[in-house]
């Protein structure tokens, strides 16, 4: 089976070349395929019927429908990557996607995503759960060298302020001393000379479902910078509870946060656990594990 190829599609409108949210997400799996043995290629919007497909990207702006997914992708030799908070209040987890998530055999990258699906289809839910750790290579991404960029602000927070009470959250850290560098739009590679200036990353959560935004921490943990989130539903295969990124309680967030930024110590290790983490050798295996279990299911 190692020697049949993974073909990694991203759903993606034009202009292909742009970075885009999941481009990190893509790079990732493909990097961490390659070292679990598999042989395996990154493709924008091309299902190759001869290999097995892992699709990414479901329901973006601009690409495929789901209708149009169904007619060019068959069960047989398709997965489904779910990058979506399935428990949340996300207008895009729709019966329609939940039913395509049902008919074919989906990885992902959470438990409590994985929780869902098994709560509405039951032993017949044919999903799996990935451990999702950046592409190591992140780490040398730097435009600017780390020792020319002066730290001007405490934390970087990137994503919609439109979710839930993220902004009033953010407006409350802000008024304990916070100094935020709030911004969207750069992804990928045009994250990384964004972040140098940022003392760390805050991650805060736009559901109630309080899954961990794995997604968002990928390229700062691949750098080593300091992650600092509200407590958060994790993996079970690869678990971040435990990876130094430093977990606060949602209770007096923003006092508890402000603390923490004064603890110089405590960012630095938190950093170094980081690395540590994502470049845990344990990580291919279970990649490997979770993947051939995959594509058994394919012909159940």
């Amino acid at each position: 089976m190692d020697d049949k190829l993974i073909n990694l599609v991203l759903l993606k409108r034009p202009p292909l070349e742009l970075p885009y949210v999941l481009d990190d997400t893509v790079r990732s799996v493909n990097s961490l395929l390659q070292r679990a043995g598999f042989r395996t290629a990154m493709s924008f919007n091309v299902i190759d019927p001869g290999q097995i497909n892992i699709l990414f990207g479901l329901q973006m702006p601009g690409t495929a429908s789901l209708v149009d997914v169904r007619q060019i992708s068959s069960p047989q030799n398709t997965i489904i990557f779910n990058t979506e908070q399935l428990a949340g209040e996300s207008s895009w987890i729709t019966d329609e996607y939940l039913s395509l998530l049902g008919d074919y055999v989906s990885l992902d990258y959470n438990v409590g995503n994985i929780t869902k699906l098994k709560a509405v289809f039951g032993k017949g839910a044919r999903c799996f759960e990935f451990p999702l750790l950046p592409d190591p290579s992140f780490a040398r991404e730097h435009t600017v060298p780390y020792d020319s960029v002066a730290i001007r602000h405490d934390l970087a927070f990137y994503g919609s302020t439109g979710l839930g009470d993220r902004i009033e959250r953010l407006k409350d850290i802000a008024r304990h001393g916070v100094n935020l560098k709030c911004f969207s739009g750069a992804y990928g590679a045009n994250l990384t000379p964004v972040l140098m200036d940022c003392a760390g990353v805050l991650n805060i959560h736009g559901f109630q479902s309080e899954v961990f935004e794995t997604i968002r921490c990928l390229r700062p943990a691949a750098m080593g910078i300091p992650i600092l989130s509200e407590t958060s539903v994790h993996s079970e295969v690869a678990s971040w509870e435990h990876s130094g990124v430093i977990f606060i309680p949602k209770d007096r967030f923003a006092e508890t946060l402000a603390d923490v930024l004064r603890d110089g110590r405590r960012l630095l290790a938190a950093g170094r656990r980081l690395q540590a983490f994502v470049n845990d050798p344990r990580w291919p295996g279970v990649a490997r594990n979770t993947l051939l279990a995959a594509i058994a299911a394919l012909s159940a």
